[in-house]
């Protein structure tokens, strides 16, 4: 009977947690670690079975040297003492996860939780969709009522600003604050989405699943999030190789896996950084030259970027010419396949000029790489290491390193050295060896596994920092999605088996 309470109980969480996950993710991504933790400890107030089962000797051997070098790299490298909250965060993350993924949930509580997760999804994506579309600023309207500077008096309610009146005096604060501000909860749900739409297809849960996926896929080609676009041509390339040629593709994975680890600094780095102000010159001059090309010597030539759409206007004296959505107009006029090539040539440098400052910071960790290249600078050290804020002739002001490389494997190279590369090397060797057996028993879900796996590695090099909580912990959750994604449909192939 107490059993069956304490039973009960983690099902309602899981259900909470499940129903909550998403719009965390969204509004709120930061705190996406919550929901993680809050699962783990009520698994450990009441499933005490889980320590039973030695649960420390069943950590994998790769995360535990992990724990390791990480702890021996923030006390004897970094010796930065105040990073030890960062390590334990770190830890206790991961322990989390583990916990969890050693819950037992039996299958008819899984299926209710699954769809109240899809559920879920399906609102925040909506969510993300609407407010994109009709800008309506409710993300930015929470974030100004439950800002920090705002608690104090939150219970007298002083501060508090009406929906209404908050999209009537900053509307366009709005218009521009949409462009990035779902950038993490829509690489989230797209990540998290596999899995789900996995677990609904083994419920027969058809509706739920074909919502999943087509909201995901718009999610992913709408242009609200360019890492996401990226990501989406990637992983459809590798995804395709696998399903028909993985044999072919696990052949040589690894070594070009272990390539782009060794290289990387090299390849990334190629740019000088102290060439900053030279290359946005360059740029300028080109984009400057396009523009009198496209519209004649005679004209005074502009343009406007419309980053909302990710559309660009091309304007010759003072007359839209061309919509990057639109060619109509330029069909009209003479040489206009000449126009139209000027024009993505144009869009391209404009490209590079947003994108250049990236380029810029893994040039100087290449160089900050090769200074310790074997231990690295110490766990977390990032942030610290050339966070002075500078300024270009052209006077746009930049850091090398913002908080962190944008780019994985060049973060713990730099932090961590070669050895913690060889470590995260192993584990991602790990994680596609369960993925390689798991393509004996179904090639299809094998496949998904896959392109997640390599969705995840994608975003990383492009994206976010590696330590950072919340995208750790949205990594994690997919995780736990796909232990219970593997096990339900072994168990299924294992009784159709047994059915021959």
């Amino acid at each position: 009977m107490l059993q069956t309470k304490k039973e009960n109980f983690i099902y309602k969480t899981f259900v909470v947690i499940s129903l909550l996950i998403c719009p965390i993710v969204v509004i709120a991504p930061l705190g996406s670690w919550l929901p993680l933790a809050i699962a783990a400890i009520s698994c450990c107030l009441f499933n005490n079975s889980i320590f039973k089962k030695k649960f420390i000797l069943e950590i994998p051997i790769v995360i535990l040297i992990a724990f390791f070098w990480i702890i021996i790299s923030t006390i004897f490298i970094g010796k930065n003492f105040f990073i030890l909250e960062k390590v334990f965060s770190f830890i206790a993350l991961i322990l989390f996860s583990l916990i969890v993924i050693k819950t037992n949930i039996n299958n008819s509580s899984l299926k209710k939780i699954i769809a109240v997760f899809s559920i879920s999804f399906i609102f925040s994506a909506i969510l993300i969709i609407v407010d994109s579309k009709v800008n309506l600023g409710l993300k930015l309207w929470l974030s100004k009522n439950f800002d920090f500077s705002n608690f104090k008096s939150f219970y007298e309610l002083k501060d508090w600003t009406s929906f209404s009146e908050f999209r009537k005096n900053n509307y366009n604060q709005i218009i521009s604050y949409n462009n990035t501000t779902y950038s993490r909860g829509i690489i989230s749900l797209t990540v998290l989405a596999l899995p789900l739409s996995l677990l609904c297809f083994y419920y027969k849960k058809k509706l739920l699943t074909y919502v999943v996926l087509i909201l995901s896929f718009f999610l992913a080609v709408s242009g609200f999030s360019l890492t996401v676009i990226l990501s989406f041509f990637v992983v459809s390339f590798f995804g395709i190789v696998f399903y028909f040629h993985n044999a072919f593709l696990k052949k040589y994975l690894f070594w070009f896996l272990g390539i782009y680890f060794l290289f990387c600094p090299l390849i990334l780095g190629k740019l000088d950084y102290k060439k900053f102000s030279e290359y946005e010159n360059q740029l300028f001059n080109k984009r400057n030259a396009l523009l009198t090309k496209y519209c004649g010597e005679d004209n005074n030539a502009d343009h406007v970027l419309n980053r909302k759409k990710y559309s660009l206007y091309l304007y010759c004296n003072g007359y839209n010419l061309k919509k990057q959505s639109n060619f109509s107009i330029l069909f009209q006029d003479e040489n206009d396949i000449e126009k139209i090539r000027i024009f993505l040539k144009y869009n391209f440098y404009a490209t590079a000029s947003k994108k250049l400052h990236r380029l810029i910071i893994w040039s100087y960790v290449k160089e900050k790489i090769l200074e310790k290249p074997l231990i690295g600078h110490g766990f977390f050290s990032s942030r610290n290491i050339a966070n002075k804020m500078r300024q270009t002739k052209s006077e746009t002001k930049y850091q090398l390193i913002p908080l962190h490389p944008h780019n994985s494997i060049l973060q713990i190279w730099l932090e961590l050295g070669v050895l913690g590369l060889i470590i995260f090397f192993y584990f991602i060797k790990f994680i596609l060896d369960k993925i390689y057996y798991y393509v004996q028993i179904n090639r299809s879900v094998a496949t998904i596994a896959f392109i997640t796996f390599f969705q995840i590695f994608t975003i990383g090099q492009i994206s976010f920092g590696f330590w950072q909580s919340w995208w750790l912990a949205i990594i994690l959750i997919t995780l736990i999605l796909y232990r219970y994604v593997f096990k339900c449909f072994k168990s299924h192939e294992l009784q159709s088996d047994s059915l021959d």
